[in-house]
C-alpha cells in the first residue's frame, strides 16, 4: 500500500504542476513585459527633440520619394 500512495503523490504533484504552468508563465512573462516596456519608455523619453525632428523630416522625405514612384 505505501508503494501505492507514494506513486499517487507523483502523479497528483506532476498533475499539479502541468495545471500551474500556464499561471507561472504568465506571472514570469508579465514581469518581463513590464521590464521591456520600462526600458523602452526610458529611451523614448531620452531622445533629443531635435535629433527626433531630424529622422521625421528624413522619414517624411522618403515617403513622399515612394510616393511619387507610383
Amino acid at each position: 500500500m505505501d508503494g501505492r500512495n507514494v506513486i499517487r503523490k507523483i502523479i497528483f504533484i506532476i498533475g499539479f504542476l502541468i495545471c500551474i504552468y500556464p499561471l507561472g508563465s504568465s506571472i514570469i512573462e508579465s514581469f518581463y513585459q513590464r521590464e521591456a516596456i520600462a526600458t523602452y519608455e526610458n529611451a523614448v523619453n531620452n531622445i533629443d527633440r531635435a535629433e527626433l525632428e531630424l529622422e521625421y523630416n528624413k522619414a517624411e522625405e522618403y515617403n513622399s520619394a515612394l510616393f511619387n514612384c507610383i
